[in-house]
Formats: C-alpha cells, structure tokens, sequence
C-alpha cells in the first residue's frame, strides 16, 4: 500500500466513526508492513492513551448559543485541552521521530478528522507546543491557522444550505490552510472573506470585541446610542407587491441600516430614523460590514463621543452627526390596561429568556377578577427577534394542545416540528383572535410568535409586511475568544410556508406608526387607532 493510500485509509478511520480503534490498529499495522518501521510496540500505548482522549471528550461539555435574531445571544463555554489529548499528541511527536515525518501526517490527518465528526461540540484542542499536522505536504499548523481551521470545520458541520456555496468549499479550506498569517487579525479576516464566499449575511465572524458586545447586550449591560440595525435587505418582486402602507425598499447591498430607534435615546434625540443607512463610523467605511461589526464600531465607553455619517431616503446629501454613549436599558415587555371595554396592550420589544414568562405574568395579572376574557392587542413592530426558543414558548401560550408552532429544517434536512405540548394557559383569557401588529422591523423570533397564531386560528395580522428572517443561527465560541454565527436551520411556517426574504403580510393593512422602540407613554388609544373599524 502506498503512502498516499494508507493516508486515506487514515482520515476515514475517524471520519466514519470516531471511536472506531481496530481502524487505527489496522492503519497501524498497515504502516508497519508498508514502512517496516517498529510502530507495533507503540500500537497499544497509542490505542490506550486514544482510547482515553475518546472518553475525556464524551465528558467534556461545551454550550451552544442559539442567536436568532439580533442582537440576543447565550454565553458559550469553550471546552478546555484535555491531558489525554496532549497525551496524544505529544505521542504523535513520538511517532514522528521513530517513523518519520510522514506518519505524523498520518497520524494528524486521523486526530483533525474527529473535530469534524463529533457529534457534540467538545473538540480535541492541541496545546501550542504540539501544533497540529495536516495530510499532504507535512506541515505544522501556527494559531492564525488553527483558527481559520476550526471555523472552517464548524461552518462545514453545522451550516444549513450546502447547495448554496457557491465555490468548492474544501478547496476553500487549503487555500487559506495554505497562507501565511502575519498576526491573528489577518486570520480573522481570511474568515471574514472565507464565510462571504457563502453568500449568507447571517454566517458572519466576530471578534473578541464584538462577540463580547454580543453577550453583554444580551445581559442587557448595553453601552452606546440606542439604536437597533438591520443587515443589508435583498428584496423581491413579490414582497413589493405585497407591501402597502410602508416601504419595502432595501439599503443599497453592503449597507447597515437602522431597524429601530430606542425613545429618548442620543439617537433618537440626534434624529436618526428607522432605515437610515449607516455610510461611516468615525471615518471608516461600513460598505460590506455586518450589523455586528457595525455596533461594534459604534459602542463604546459611556460618555464616549461616535461620529456617523447616515444617508436618509429621498435626501440627496448625507448628515454627519456626533452622539455621545450612554449606559442604556431595553425592558422586553410593556403592559397597559385593561380599559373599561376589556382591550389589553402588550408590546413586546424583543424575545430573552424570560418574554414568554413576562408575557404569561402580564396577561394573567390584566385578566384576574374578570369574568370575560380580555382583547388583547400584540404589539411586535420593531420587534428585531431575539431568542428563538423563547418566541416558541411565547406562541405556546396561546395554542391549543397539538397545535404546530414552527418546523426546523437542519443542515441535513431533518425537519423537526415543535408543538405546543398541553392547552395554552391564556388560551381561555384571551378572546380569538388576538389582534398582533407588525411592520418591516419584525422580524425573526417575533415572525415566528405572529404566524404561529395566525396560521393556528388565534390571530389576525395588522400593518405592513414583516422583515422576512427565516433562518437560526448558532454562535460558537473560537479559542482565541472569537466566535463564528452560523446559520444552522431554517424554520416554516405551520402551513410549511418559508418567509425567508418574503416575510409575513398582514391579513389588514394599516398606516399607523409605531412607538419608539422603549417608549413608555405607548397606549391603549394608539393600538386602537391601528385596529379595524
């Protein structure tokens, strides 16, 4: 057998199943008649110290954070070197010098194939002192490699639409295996241009910095000048034709744009307005940036100044604008009501992991001592979405048992339906349907809560048409302290409808504007103004 064969016999010991030792045991023996090198005597050592690394890596945890909207997310716990992994590769070091350069290909090739296969997210994580060898030309992978490697692993895993890459992904992977990284920036732009290649605006890289703006905004510890921003829109004839009362017209490609505008805000109070484009921050360019490398830019230390240049629709010259940062709050729920004709308000501004428990407190605490159920009035303009669960939870409180939520669809096409698992306990305090209100700013988790009910009979739609985000992404944590967001499902509608770039249209249309995204002073009268006559 020649070396380049039992190098694939190698990589598909672990490929097809990780914990698979008579494969390596036969690889071994393999080389050993092959090279007649003495690899017998370290053929045990070797299984027994592998052996040991499969079982550290079972008990090892690491936590997904399942983003499904912006800009929520979980903190994720990155899983640490094991003793039995540097065991093993300082094993492989070993075999190097007995057997030769070669066999630690060999051997790396079978230790890198089980990153991709593993069915948790625990990985075998090499200490820097045994860097990591990869099958062809043998060569040590440096940390700025390392990096682009495990990005690359988890997009192939885990990203949903394969079918959509538009470029042989694993060629992809040795063009950039292949550089040189003069600093670990370079290695996080190789990811940047590695993931654009997907043609997903959703699967993005974020940095140290602006992966921790994405859990402390997620904690609520929000620094900046209280605005919401939406990705760059692809819009479609049927979402123009559909829509009425609001624009449907997307930012130019490459253009951040603002979803939202918190009330009395430094935004708010400078006059930037929903879908205000974003051209520069602080002088740099936004064109090709995400929204998260946008609010990364944008946030800062309190009492900080940002400079923003913003183009407005219809105007032909931009505003250049200098806001000061302040500490800021987002309250995920308001209430108001009942009124004496039993209409209740409830808008909720965005889905963490407590809505669906706020949501449940707030109908239960308008319905008590009432002998009629309450109209309720939804309120989920510039809802941005948030925490996918959460919607689900949400929309359960209103179902009856059985009754579909929302289908995932996963990177290998495995549809999963969530239902509601029991009668919703508002079901029986709620008249039906519940009025829900919606507009180009809903989107993601707040679609998912809207067309549960509509599709289930509880619901009747008001507005305009929805953002149209059909997809979930998960955000995974890098060793270096960055992370990848990978969109790693789509999700239909109970009818199995999917509204990604479509978004949802409402059964009435109406023109009426909706409250800054943290007003207080929202009411009854103003939701009314939005309902049917």
């Amino acid at each position: 057998m020649s070396r380049k064969q039992s190098l694939r016999l190698g990589s598909l010991c672990f490929t097809s199943v990780p914990s698979d030792l008579g494969c390596v045991r036969r690889h071994l023996q393999c080389a050993q008649r092959s090279w007649s090198q003495p690899a017998t005597q370290h053929k045990a050592r070797f299984c027994t110290l592998l052996r040991s690394s499969a079982v550290d890596r079972r008990v090892q945890r690491k936590q997904d954070c399942s983003v499904l909207g912006e800009p929520s997310g979980n903190a994720c716990s990155n899983s640490t070197p094991s003793a039995a992994s540097a065991h093993l590769a300082r094993l492989l070091v070993h075999f190097s010098k007995r057997t030769g350069a070669s066999m630690l290909g060999i051997l790396g090739a079978l230790l890198f194939s089980t990153t991709a296969t593993l069915e948790s997210d625990t990985r075998v994580q090499l200490p820097p002192s045994h860097q990591l060898m990869i099958a062809g030309p043998v060569q040590a992978l440096t940390d700025e490699q390392f990096i682009v490697a495990e990005a690359w692993h988890l997009v192939d895993r885990k990203f949903v639409d394969h079918a959509q890459i538009q470029n042989d992904w694993n060629k992809l992977r040795l063009k950039y295996l292949r550089r040189s990284y003069r600093s670990m920036d370079d290695a996080h732009q190789a990811i940047r241009d590695m993931l654009r290649t997907l043609g997903d605006p959703y699967t993005r890289f974020l940095s140290p910095a602006e992966y921790n703006s994405l859990l402390a905004a997620a904690r609520g510890e929000l620094v900046g000048i209280g605005i919401e921003l939406a990705p760059p829109r692809i819009d479609n004839s049927e979402d123009k034709q559909h829509a009425t009362g609001t624009s449907k017209e997307a930012a130019p490609p490459g253009r951040v744009s603002v979803a939202a505008v918190l009330d009395a805000s430094p935004a708010a109070l400078a006059g930037i307005r929903p879908d205000d484009e974003i051209l520069l921050v602080d002088g740099e360019e936004t064109g090709g940036l995400s929204p998260d490398e946008v609010a990364a830019r944008i946030r800062g230390e309190a009492d900080s100044f940002v400079r923003l240049r913003i183009h407005r629709r219809g105007e032909r010259e931009p505003r250049d604008l200098v806001i000061k940062r302040t500490p800021l709050r987002l309250d995920a729920l308001l209430a108001r009501g009942p009124d004496p004709e039993g209409v209740a308000y409830i808008r909720i501004r965005q889905f963490n992991e407590n809505t669906a428990e706020e949501l449940r407190a707030a109908v239960e605490r308008m319905a008590a001592n009432r002998s009629a159920p309450l109209q309720l009035v939804v309120d989920l303009r510039s809802n941005p979405g948030g925490y996918f669960p959460d919607g689900v939870d949400a929309a359960r409180l209103f179902l009856p048992k059985d009754r579909t939520v929302v289908y995932t669809v996963d990177a290998k096409d495995r549809v999963k339906e969530l239902r509601a698992q029991e009668d919703g306990p508002l079901l029986r305090m709620v008249q039906s349907p519940v009025w829900v209100l919606i507009d180009r700013g809903t989107a993601s988790a707040s679609e998912i809560f809207a067309v549960a009910l509509h599709d289930n009979g509880e619901a009747k739609l008001i507005g305009s048409c929805s953002f149209g985000k059909g997809v979930i992404q998960t955000v995974q944590g890098l060793r270096d302290g960055s992370a990848v967001a990978i969109t790693t499902a789509r999700y239909e509608t109970p009818k199995h409808e999917n509204i990604n770039k479509r978004g949802v249209c409402p059964d009435i249309v109406a023109t009426c504007k909706a409250p800054p995204l943290n007003s207080e002073t929202a009411s009854i009268r103003d939701a009314l103004a939005c309902l049917p006559r």
